[in-house]
């Protein structure tokens, strides 16, 4: 067991959600300073946004990563493209967690908290300039079947991934709680698949949010765009999709953002599947 701290660093080279999430057994500002030091190509320091201390920072650390593993922007590194409200509240939790598994104290953790956040600096102006796509109304219908509840077992780690995705569509979904996602994923009869799609999902929302959206009904339309293209091609979406308040250039580069390979959504119905 080694004492030490799980730190979350933000940089304004790297866009708004990309965060370096790590251990470190010194002062989490002398680790950051020293990140910077050794990182070639990155013009701004390092910025310490939340730090806790906890009994076993390997342990700490392992756990986090494991729970946000879909996040993680490249596999060798430690970044990871999450809101920082949402890492803090993993960071803390899982830090309490530790702490409770050695029988220390669950209070008083935190020892850094700056409440950073970045300004985005584009807008759709920005990027639609010149693109002379047109633009036509599309309904947005709910992805939703009459599945009954509980059909699927969820386990712990299974919520607790859950509970990561209902925090980062809380502002998309604000009257949805943990409690309906618990529920609409275990309607599933593989949830474990559906919850990594919806990680790509999400991954791949968070990269293009730091576009200012100037409504809801844009991000609506991003989130459909980026469910169309968990089931389909890049290609087959903007062949299938009528775009509304998106240009077809920003529709590209937020279908680009979606890492994963299209899954078709498999029904089953009178035991005869369909895909």
């Amino acid at each position: 067991m080694q004492a030490g701290y799980i730190y979350a660093l933000t940089n304004k080279s790297f866009g708004d959600y990309v965060i370096k999430i790590g251990m470190t057994r010194r002062k989490p500002y002398t680790r950051a300073k020293e990140i910077y030091v050794g990182a070639s190509g990155v013009p701004e320091p390092f910025d310490v946004a939340f730090a806790c201390q906890v009994s076993d920072c390997a342990e700490a650390e392992r756990k986090i990563h494991e729970r946000l593993k879909t996040y993680r922007s490249n596999k060798k590194r430690e970044f990871f493209t999450i809101p920082i409200e949402v890492a803090r509240k993993i960071i803390l939790k899982v830090c309490q967690e530790v702490n409770k598994l050695f029988g220390s104290s669950v209070e008083n953790l935190i020892v850094i908290d700056s409440g950073i956040i970045y300004a985005p600096d584009l807008s759709l102006e920005d990027i639609c300039t010149n693109d002379s796509s047109e633009c036509f109304w599309i309904s947005i219908n709910k992805l939703m079947f009459s599945a009954l509840p509980g059909r699927s077992s969820l386990s712990n780690e299974s919520k607790e991934r859950i509970e990561v995705l209902s925090d980062i569509f809380r502002n998309t979904f604000p009257d949805r709680t943990l409690e309906d996602w618990v529920i609409d994923f275990s309607r599933d009869s593989n949830p474990q698949s559906e919850i990594v799609v919806w990680e790509n999902i999400a991954k791949a929302f968070l990269k293009v949010d730091q576009v200012k959206y100037v409504s809801k009904e844009q991000k609506k339309e991003a989130l459909f765009l980026l469910l169309m293209r968990s089931m389909m091609s890049a290609s087959k979406v903007l062949e299938k999709v009528k775009l509304k308040t998106l240009c077809k250039k920003v529709a590209k580069e937020i279908l680009r953002g979606y890492e994963a390979n299209p899954k078709p959504i498999s029904v089953v119905q009178d035991n005869i599947q369909f895909r």
